[in-house]
């Protein structure tokens, strides 16, 4: 018995120094996993040392949720959120490389228990001891987060539309204001870069951007109003949030397509405008369905491959933007840039001595940014087109993020990147003012002088005096939100009378 104890405070003493070289090992400094996890720690080896069968199954089934924390904890700086279960299908975004290492990461915090699993020294008759401290380990943080979240998550996919609420959200016409550029019938290029902060953008990681910037109109203060991709994306393109993420397809598909905003694209085309989508996925993946349901006319995505690289992506955008300029047709192309998501390197290009996969894969996309500006400058594609680069969201907050670019942001809510260029402008800086991308689709309708279309924004122009209570706000469930308008992200409980808006909204457009 006594030799039993000494070996399970030895393993204890294993797993706590186990964790924390991991920990060093993932970031070199960050210790915050000991006091994140020690409590549930200490009360899951001491419910393991019961002889119960359903006592060794509970802590076991407790074990791998601890596990599974850890390991999203050392990768990503935080517990499992809700987008990371909602988008759990979408595993093979965050890359190969990345996969293996929480694997094994997975598998190394399994093992430190080892001991635990297979010796049980003490024989109690007294079950509510174990009960008591199987409800110690349920209230433990990372324990109580994870079926907190799932609980969220569930609740999320189950949400029921209600189309009836459509009409409390309609306008008759998008709120403009003065717009610095005049751009009727130009063609439009929108980029959207992965999970791209203002702060990436710098002389040395991304030089090309920085370039672009300089003889630009670039907005200051402007942050994300949603996350992650799928939200971003249709929500930047309709003016609007969004509750549903990778499911959100299968709802669709579920509810007989409910779930309808105007969009940026579906207003363009009125105006004789071909809208296309260059996606990375897969032609029959959910996501080049999402851009299909936002409204883009053509989806070129790739047949068989998946997660396409961003030489790849910027290449089939050229060849788009070639057949539609050789064809004399007005169009607005559209992309999403997939090469820096969270867990990826770059394929091709290196910054520096290329140990930063951080700054790799930002210098990797910029590299071949500057490459496409080349082509469409040898074709005079630039002429008569409005570029627009801007991303899906701010990048997360993972502790190898934060160290490359000295950044203190702690959430996926951060100023993003919005620069737009016309070839021959006087480059000017203009301050958003703490409002966020649901501004986005109308400042470009702006831009074309566009401005009496029926519509169910909920941003105005950034040219607009007149703004939104939601231009200020960054949403992730119905009940809480991040508010930007003092130039932080804060995050607060959502009131009785907003909670009501953004549920309605949710029910009326997904």
């Amino acid at each position: 018995m006594k030799n039993i104890i000494a070996i399970l405070i030895a393993t204890f003493i294993v797993q706590i120094l186990g964790l924390l070289c991991l920990t060093y090992y993932v970031t070199g400094y960050e210790f915050a996993l000991f006091s994140k996890f020690l409590l549930t720690i200490v009360f899951l080896d001491i419910a393991f040392l019961y002889k119960y069968k359903f006592t060794k199954f509970v802590s076991c089934f407790f074990l791998v949720i601890l596990a599974l924390q850890a390991t999203n904890y050392l990768v990503t700086g935080k517990f499992i959120t809700i987008e990371a279960i909602l988008c759990v299908e979408e595993y093979r975004a965050i890359g190969i490389e990345t996969t293996i290492k929480l694997l094994l990461f997975l598998l190394l915090i399994i093992m430190l228990w080892l001991p635990n699993i297979i010796l049980s020294p003490i024989k109690n008759k007294k079950n509510y001891i174990i009960i008591f401290i199987i409800l110690l380990i349920l209230i433990t943080k990372p324990i109580h987060l994870f079926f907190l979240n799932i609980f969220e998550a569930y609740k999320i996919i189950n949400f029921e539309p209600d189309m009836r609420y459509a009409s409390e959200f309609k306008r008759e016409k998008i709120t403009t204001g003065i717009s610095p550029i005049i751009c009727k019938n130009y063609n439009i290029i929108l980029i959207f870069a992965e999970g791209t902060s203002d702060c990436v953008v710098t002389k040395n990681v991304t030089p090309n951007l920085y370039s672009l910037r300089q003889k630009s109109l670039y907005f200051t203060n402007y942050f994300n109003h949603i996350q992650p991709t799928y939200r971003g994306v249709r929500g930047s393109n309709i003016s609007g949030y969004q509750l549903h993420e990778v499911e959100w397809v299968f709802s669709m598909k579920k509810y007989q397509n409910k779930f309808f905003a105007i969009s940026l694209p579906i207003i363009l085309s009125k105006y004789d405008y071909k809208t296309a989508f260059i996606s990375p996925h897969k032609k029959t993946g959910k996501f080049s369905e999402l851009c299909r349901l936002i409204g883009y006319q053509e989806i070129d995505a790739p047949e068989t491959i998946d997660d396409q690289d961003d030489k790849t992506t910027y290449e089939h955008l050229f060849s788009l933007i070639d057949k539609y300029e050789k064809n004399n047709d007005k169009f607005i192309v559209s992309t999403y840039l997939l090469g820096t998501h969270l867990g990826w390197d770059s394929p091709h290009k290196k910054y520096g001595d290329g140990k930063d996969v951080f700054l790799n894969k930002f210098y990797n996309q910029d590299y071949w940014f500057g490459k496409f500006i080349e082509k469409l400058e040898s074709h005079s594609y630039l002429d008569n087109t409005l570029l627009v680069f801007t991303s899906d969201h701010a990048a997360y907050p993972a502790p190898g993020f934060k160290k490359a670019f000295n950044s203190d942001s702690n959430e996926m809510f951060d100023r993003i990147p919005l620069i737009i260029y016309k070839k021959g402008m006087e480059p000017q800086v203009f301050d958003a003012k703490n409002r966020n991308s649901l501004s986005l689709a109308p400042t470009i309708l702006n831009l074309f002088g566009i401005e009496n279309e029926e519509n169910y924004f909920l941003g105005n122009s950034l040219f607009s005096e007149e703004v939104t209570e939601y231009q200020y706000i960054s949403v992730t469930v119905p009940t809480k939100y991040f508010y930007t308008k003092d130039g932080n992200v804060t995050l607060k409980r959502a009131n009785k009378q907003l909670k009501e808006k953004l549920i309605k909204y949710f029910k009326a457009f997904g």
